[in-house]
């Protein structure tokens, strides 16, 4: 399934310090569900500056984030007051270089995680474990498109059942239609 971005959301290419659309993702996130956060921890490596679609990638951090506070929201139901409170809810977000053409963000909660029998499913179009009503089955999978197809980036999630899961971002500093662009001059 190829769920086409606009044409105008394709030119929208800047070369931004990463940690600008984390933060602003950050920013909108938890919009009324921030107080199942008790602790977000960020690590903010230094990165060069990268060539990418801001506002697309953006979009993937919500996505990811909003799947983290549903996940936090699932665990809590299984836990006690008092288990809550030994072991709060945290998200952590850490960026890193990862070579001189590629940074890594990961995003990682300590939820229930994510069975091995539904992880392989989780970029399918439609797909989702959420209630009807909560989710479309999209978010994932239009991230999973914007990061590998828009940015020729990476975009795993890693997961122990019980402890939580871990999404993680691998882009390379220059997003597909620069590199394009490049190679055809």
């Amino acid at each position: 399934m190829n769920l086409s971005l606009s044409e105008k959301e394709r030119q929208e290419q800047r070369k931004i310090q990463l940690f600008t659309p984390l933060s602003d993702t950050e920013r909108g996130w938890g919009r009324g569900q921030i107080r199942l956060v008790e602790l977000t921890l960020k690590n903010y490596g230094k990165l060069p500056p990268a060539i990418c679609y801001p506002g697309q990638l953006n979009q993937v951090f919500m996505n990811i984030l909003s799947n983290a506070i549903d996940a936090l929201e699932d665990a809590n139901q299984q836990r006690t007051p008092t288990e809550i409170d030994l072991h709060p809810n945290t998200i952590w977000i850490h960026t890193c270089l990862v070579s001189e053409n590629q940074i890594k963000i990961s995003i990682a909660d300590n939820g229930l995680g994510v069975p091995d029998t539904i992880i392989t499913r989780l970029f399918d179009p439609f797909f989702t474990t959420k209630n009807v009503g909560k989710g479309s089955g999209l978010g994932l999978t239009i991230s999973y498109q914007i990061v590998t197809e828009l940015h020729l980036g990476k975009l795993n999630c890693n997961s122990t059942q019980g402890l939580g899961a871990e999404f993680v971002v691998t882009l390379p500093l220059k997003a597909k239609k620069i590199q394009q662009q490049q190679v055809n001059q």
